[in-house]
């Protein structure tokens, strides 16, 4: 639950240094409204379906051993990470309010919204070492149960046609 508050708290950040930009916009920062935009999505959608793909996985995988329900996990997990190290670092365009926006931000002399772009980009690093922290936990979870890839293998498998009939 934690992480995924933390997660929450993260994108909804990343928003409030991203209309910084809006109020004070500088030369280099890419499309502000497409960052934007990207940054609600973020926030709007990607905490809900955070939820779904990545908590509720690791709780049913933990509960019931199933080993498609831990890979379901893993993969989702290892997108965001990929997603929280892409917002720390702060490309232009991608929504994530980082490094490289903040150091332009101090450049042109703006320095609340570096500071807000910095403070951001501390958040989402912090995110990333606790989600990091969260995949050795889970992995630990899966070994600790036996589990192998022919079983996560053979649940897709009876899911899927499951599913069709």
């Amino acid at each position: 639950w934690a992480l995924w508050y933390a997660f929450a708290f993260v994108s909804f950040f990343n928003l409030l240094a991203y209309c910084s930009l809006l109020a004070k916009p500088f030369k280099g920062m890419g499309s502000v409204q497409l960052g934007m935009a990207i940054a609600v999505f973020l926030l709007v959608f990607g905490v809900p379906i955070g939820f779904m793909l990545w908590y509720r996985p690791l709780y049913n995988g933990v509960r019931t051993s199933k080993a498609g329900l831990f890979w379901l996990y893993f993969i989702v997990m290892l997108t965001h990470l990929a997603l929280c190290g892409i917002a720390a670092l702060g490309v232009p365009n991608t929504g994530g309010a980082g490094l490289l926006i903040g150091l332009k931000a101090f450049s042109a002399k703006s320095k609340v919204v570096g500071a807000l772009c910095l403070i951001s980009m501390l958040f989402w690093l912090v995110l990333l070492v606790f989600s990091c922290l969260s995949c050795k936990r889970g992995y630990s979870q899966y070994k600790s149960r036996g589990l192998t890839f022919a079983d996560a293998k053979k649940d897709v498998t009876k899911s899927v046609a499951k599913a069709a009939l």
